[in-house]
């Protein structure tokens, strides 16, 4: 703005302006006007176009800030789980294999144990145990012997959680499962039906059989009974108290039977130890390795042997007596009852399992000691008569 036009607003808001001084001021400030509406206009337009920019931006350095913050959330979360995952990992290596013998060879100790007693003619020898980062599992195939064969008939599954354990997941195939009665005091107990079954099986075939005895036998005498007979006996059913209480409580029945089988159970202290490795793990945990031999025993006899062997399978089983019953699931074993009896009257059979080709096992109906008999399994003939080899 000149300083002349400066001069000329001032005398015109003076009124010393001339009429034509006058209308020429007033056509330059209408332009004045125009051109400050136009800028007004113009600088409207920009604050609106930098406000919804800068609400562009606020929204997309939120939306970021959310990203981050769910970001460093999975990040910590991700890193509490691995330090968790970690610690219990060194939990449990410690809980498990710790001691001598660790705890891991204890469970599957007594797992195994607790099937071999409480199943008839099944054993739980492969599989074992694995322990992740929370849970130790213990996986087993069950396996039975028919004929010369062990066949698989289930699975079982047992979780632990730092030492407490779960209710098992036993998987089972169908099969045959035989019975046991206490010896009776009058007379025998159903065993037509099977033994007219067994007659009509041809002479290629094996079968697992449950013989009830006629009266109480010591372990010796009757593993005598089968030395010279084409059968191999493989559990034994033991009197242990409890079975002769229910007899008198329900009646003749058939039994839950406790027993053993004919092959010792043996446990981590009964080895004699040959050799051993040890290495020392993480936090100071000695991981090792060791072979070694385990007492030798007579097919047919060795009975002190086998006795103590059971006793100190149940003392094992009443040590964790918890776990024991988880596994066998049905009743309270009531192993300290049973342990009392044994050693107070001795170890007395009443009932064995055979194997063996059918038409041998057909002969033991003319046998006086069998009050009766209940087949389990019937395979195609498997049989190597070893006996007969040797003679």
């Amino acid at each position: 703005m000149s300083e002349d036009f400066k001069g000329k607003l001032k005398a015109y808001m003076e009124g010393t302006l001339s009429e034509e001084e006058h209308k020429e001021v007033e056509k330059e400030l209408e332009k004045m006007e125009i051109y400050q509406s136009y800028l007004d206009e113009q600088l409207g337009e920009n604050k609106e176009q930098q406000n919804e920019l800068k609400d562009k931006q606020k929204k997309k350095i939120i939306r970021k800030g959310k990203w981050k913050a769910r970001i460093s959330n999975a990040l910590t979360a991700l890193g509490i789980l691995i330090i968790v995952a970690v610690l219990s990992s060194i939990i449990n290596m410690i809980i498990y294999t710790w001691g001598e013998p660790d705890r891991m060879r204890v469970y599957n100790d007594v797992i195994q144990s607790t099937i071999a007693v409480t199943q008839p003619n099944i054993q739980a020898k492969s599989g074992g145990s694995n322990s992740g980062f929370f849970f130790l599992t213990n996986e087993r195939e069950l396996r039975k012997r028919i004929g010369d064969k062990y066949e698989n008939v289930g699975h079982f599954e047992m979780k632990f959680l730092y030492g407490l354990p779960f209710a098992p997941i036993v998987e089972r195939e169908n099969y045959n499962q035989g019975m046991f009665f206490y010896p009776p005091t009058g007379e025998s107990v159903g065993d037509d039906p099977d033994w007219n079954r067994l007659e009509h099986l041809s002479e290629g075939t094996v079968t697992e059989a449950y013989l009830s005895l006629d009266q109480l036998y010591s372990t010796g005498d009757l593993l005598a009974k089968f030395k010279d007979k084409n059968l191999e006996p493989v559990w034994m059913a033991a009197d242990t108290g409890v079975e002769k209480r229910e007899i008198e409580e329900m009646g003749a029945a058939p039994t839950d039977p406790i027993g053993f089988p004919t092959m010792p159970m043996w446990h981590p202290e009964d080895m004699e130890v040959t050799s051993r490795t040890e290495k020392e793990g993480p936090f100071g945990v000695k991981v090792g390795s060791e072979t070694g031999t385990y007492p030798e025993f007579d097919m047919y006899g060795s009975e002190d042997l086998r006795n103590e062997n059971f006793i100190q399978t149940l003392e094992i089983m009443a040590e964790h007596e918890r776990l024991a019953n988880q596994v066998y699931r049905y009743s309270d074993l009531e192993l300290e009852k049973r342990i009392e009896y044994l050693k107070e009257n001795g170890v007395q059979l009443y009932g064995v399992v055979v194997t063996g080709p059918t038409k041998e096992i057909l002969k033991l109906k003319e046998e006086d000691w069998i009050a009766s008999m209940s087949i389990g399994e019937v395979r195609l003939w498997d049989w190597f008569n070893v006996k007969e080899q040797q003679e």
